[in-house]
């Protein structure tokens, strides 16, 4: 674990979680965060480093100006200030810590964690939701990221998040590439990510040369990257959707919903958004 002032103010935390997975900036197994704004050394006292079932963040004066979720945000392991015992690098710190205290993840009640996690799997799904061994399944699996607090399945997820989302759960590694999308920057997490899917052939992006990362999905969207992912067999299309005709774009990606079970209703309503329960049922039924 280290913190530091960078050279333009920024406070700057990172922790080295190889085995996890996480939408913070990562480097060798090490996740980065950094504070959006500089700090004033003489307009702050206090700061808070999270480490937890929220995630990874940093607060000063109980303001949060840094986070990213986690996937697996509970260990056993020890954790080092400084210097790593156990390794052959030196780290050197420098200056000091005043009043440092280490503290247990408490909910928004002032419950523990640890002790909530007993008896519910998730802070925000009952274990007599229908859907909590489907998302246990892919958390498992390392697929739908999520926290062992949050699972968030109301919250819709962006088209960079679905890539990744659907590159894990087909068992594809994120590589470097090249791809033609003007609005996604080469240095951005899911960077790797986009230029695999474009290699094999799950996203084009729109006609004016964009891929719109940060726009929650739709259902037209997402069905046609998981059809494609999942195979491309042609599947014919027999109108079971009253509001899909036979000249919508997204013709295959009903089709392929309705064939393998995946919508159960009379519309597939193109432009709904798409939550992580929906995402999660439809890979799940496809991959368990």
């Amino acid at each position: 674990l280290y913190l530091y002032v960078n050279e333009t103010g920024n406070l700057v935390a990172g922790i080295y979680a190889p085995d996890f997975d996480s939408n913070c900036g990562n480097s060798a197994g090490w996740y980065k965060i950094t504070s959006s704004k500089p700090l004033n050394f003489y307009e702050w006292n206090a700061v808070s480093l999270h480490y937890g079932v929220r995630g990874f963040w940093i607060s000063i004066n109980n303001t949060v100006l840094a986070s990213c979720d986690v996937s697996q945000p509970r260990s056993n392991r020890n954790m080092y200030f400084g210097d790593f015992p156990d390794d052959t690098i030196y780290e050197s710190m420098s200056g000091y810590l005043n009043n440092l205290k280490m503290l247990y993840d408490e909910t928004d009640s002032g419950a523990l964690w640890d002790d909530v996690l007993k008896n519910q799997l998730y802070s925000d799904l009952s274990n007599s939701d229908p859907d909590v061994d489907v998302f246990q399944y892919l958390q498992e699996q390392g697929i739908l990221l999520g926290s062992e607090g949050y699972v968030r399945p109301e919250s819709n997820l962006n088209r960079a998040e679905m890539v990744k989302v659907l590159l894990k759960a087909y068992g594809y590694s994120p590589e470097d590439g090249t791809y033609p999308f003007w609005d996604v920057d080469k240095n951005a997490w899911y960077s790797k990510y986009l230029a695999t899917a474009y290699e094999i052939g799950i996203i084009e992006g729109h006609s004016d040369g964009r891929f719109l990362p940060g726009h929650e999905i739709n259902r037209a969207e997402f069905y046609t990257m998981l059809f494609r992912i999942d195979g491309k067999k042609k599947i014919a299309y027999d109108m079971q959707f009253s509001d899909v005709g036979e000249n919508d774009w997204y013709l295959t990606a009903a089709a392929f919903a309705a064939a393998r079970s995946l919508l159960d209703a009379a519309t597939f309503d193109a432009s709904m958004l798409v939550s992580r329960r929906e995402a999660a049922r439809a890979i799940y039924a496809l991959i368990k």
